[in-house]
C-alpha cells in the first residue's frame, strides 16, 4: 500500500512537473514572439485615449515618428506631452514671466493631419501628421517671434482629430485652464456639422463614444504574463487592422461623388430647421465665450477653411476643382451617418447624410457664418471666416490636400491670419 501511494505521488509529481515545464515553454515562446513581432510593445499606444470629459484626447507620450510630415529634415518628430498637447518645448503650469501663452484648439486640420483617402487618387500628398514646426502652431510661433523681440511666445497645439467645439470647451475646463492661457484660438466648423444636423450633440456623441470605447481596452496596462500579453497585443493589432480595412472600404465608396445632386431647392426645404438646430451650437459658443471671459482669456474663433463651400472660397486650382467634383467630402459611411439620427425633425425624405452635404454646400454662406460672427463679437471677441479671407488667393496656390486639411503653405497662411488678430491686441508699436 505504501509503495502504491509512493508510486501515485511520483506520477502526480511528474504530471505537475510536466505542466510547469509546458507553461514555462509557452511563456518563453511567447516572450520571444513578442520580441520578434512586437518589438516596440513597451511603448505601444494608440493615438487617443478615452476621457470622461471629452470622449477622448491625444495619448500622452505618443510619438508620431513613423508618420511625420516635415518641411525640413532638421524638424523634430511630433511628440505628445503628458497633458495631451504638442509643443516645441516643455510646458510648465506656472507661466514664465514676460510670456504670452496661446493655445490653439480644434480638430484634425488644426492639429495638423495630412491628406485623407481617397483624395490621393487625384493627387497624392503626405498622409501623416505635420511636425510642430510645419503645423499652424509652429508657423504662428515663428511669425510672432519675428515680430516681437522682447516677448516670449508659447504657442501650444491642443487640437485633437475629430474634436467639435464643445469638446474643445470641455478640454479647456479639464486641462487648458490650469495653464493660465492669454489667448485661446479655436479653429473649427466641419466637425460641428453633425451636431447641427441632429439639433444637439447627444445622439452624435453617443455614437462617437461607442466608436471610441475600444480605446479603453487598447490602452490598458499590458499583463505581466507573456502569454496573456501576447494575446492582448494580437487583439490590439487585429482591432487596428479591422479599423484600417473599414476606412479603406469607405474611402473606396467616396470616389463616385456628384455634388450636382444636392440642389439649392433641397437646401431651402431644410433651412428653417437648420436655423432651429444651430441655436444649440450658438449657445455652446456663448457658454465657451462666457467661460473664457470669466478667466480673462482673449478668444479668437476661426471658421476653418472648407474646400466645398460653393459661394465663398479661394479660386480653386485644377487639383482642388477635381477634389470638389470627384470626391464625397462627408467621410463617414452613409449608413453610419444615417444611423446616428433616428428621428425626422426636418419633415422631409432628406436623410442626415444628405443634410450634411447641403449644409456644407449652402448653409455657411447663407447667413450661418454671419450668425457665428454676431455670437462671437457680441461677447467681445474676434471672429474670422477663413474662406472669406482666402478669396484673393489665386489658382496657383495649392491650399487644400482634401476637404479641409491643408498644405504647409496653407498652414503658414492660416497662421498669418491668426497673427494679424493678435497684433491688433498686442500692438507692434508697444514692442520696445
Amino acid at each position: 500500500e505504501l509503495k502504491s501511494r509512493d508510486s501515485k505521488f511520483k506520477e502526480y509529481f511528474k504530471r505537475f512537473l510536466l505542466i510547469i515545464i509546458t507553461l514555462a515553454l509557452i511563456e518563453t515562446v511567447c516572450f520571444f514572439m513578442i520580441k520578434i513581432f512586437f518589438p516596440d510593445y513597451a511603448t505601444y499606444k494608440g493615438k487617443r485615449v478615452a476621457s470622461g470629459y471629452t470622449l477622448y484626447y491625444n495619448t500622452p507620450g505618443f510619438n508620431y515618428s513613423k508618420s511625420i510630415i516635415k518641411n525640413k529634415l532638421s524638424e523634430k518628430d511630433l511628440a505628445i506631452d503628458s497633458n495631451g498637447f504638442a509643443y516645441s518645448g516643455r510646458i510648465c503650469i506656472t507661466k514664465p514671466s514676460n510670456t504670452i501663452r496661446i493655445f490653439l484648439m480644434g480638430g484634425s486640420a488644426l492639429f495638423g493631419l495630412g491628406q485623407a483617402k481617397p483624395y490621393d487618387k487625384i493627387k497624392a500628398y503626405p498622409d501623416g501628421v505635420y511636425s510642430y514646426e510645419s503645423s499652424i502652431a509652429g508657423c504662428l510661433k515663428r511669425k510672432l517671434d519675428s515680430l516681437y523681440h522682447n516677448k516670449n511666445f508659447e504657442v501650444i497645439n491642443a487640437g485633437c482629430s475629430g474634436f467639435t467645439t464643445k469638446q474643445s470647451m470641455m478640454l479647456y475646463l479639464d486641462k487648458v485652464c490650469h495653464f493660465s492661457p492669454d489667448f485661446i484660438i479655436e479653429m473649427d466648423g466641419f466637425n460641428d456639422l453633425g451636431n447641427i444636423t441632429f439639433g444637439s450633440d447627444k445622439e452624435n456623441n453617443t455614437s462617437k463614444f461607442k466608436s471610441f470605447a475600444y480605446l479603453i481596452s487598447m490602452n490598458k496596462n499590458l499583463s505581466r504574463i507573456n502569454t496573456l500579453k501576447l494575446i492582448q497585443l494580437i487583439q490590439n493589432k487585429m482591432n487596428v487592422r479591422k479599423s484600417e480595412n473599414k476606412s479603406a472600404e469607405i474611402a473606396g465608396q467616396k470616389l463616385n461623388y456628384n455634388s450636382l445632386i444636392y440642389t439649392e431647392g433641397q437646401y431651402l426645404k431644410i433651412k428653417k430647421q437648420l436655423n432651429i438646430n444651430s441655436e444649440d451650437y450658438l449657445r455652446t459658443l456663448n457658454r465657451y465665450s462666457s467661460i473664457l471671459k470669466a478667466d480673462s482669456v482673449k478668444f479668437i474663433f476661426m471658421l476653418q477653411p472648407l474646400l466645398n463651400r460653393q459661394k465663398v472660397n479661394k479660386q480653386l486650382s485644377k487639383i482642388e476643382q477635381l477634389f470638389v467634383e470627384k470626391i464625397d467630402p462627408v467621410s463617414p459611411a452613409v449608413d453610419e451617418v444615417n444611423s446616428m439620427y433616428s428621428g425626422n425633425a426636418f419633415g422631409t425624405n432628406i436623410t442626415p447624410y444628405d443634410i450634411a452635404h447641403l449644409m456644407l454646400l449652402y448653409y455657411f454662406d447663407d447667413g450661418f457664418s454671419d450668425s457665428l460672427k454676431k455670437t462671437i463679437e457680441d461677447n467681445g471677441y474676434v471672429y474670422i471666416d477663413a474662406n472669406k479671407e482666402m478669396q484673393n488667393l489665386g489658382k496657383d496656390f495649392e491650399f487644400f490636400v482634401d476637404y479641409c486639411h491643408m498644405t504647409i503653405k496653407a498652414n503658414e497662411f492660416v497662421a498669418r491670419m491668426m497673427a494679424n488678430e493678435i497684433i491688433k491686441q498686442i500692438p507692434i508699436e508697444n514692442n520696445k
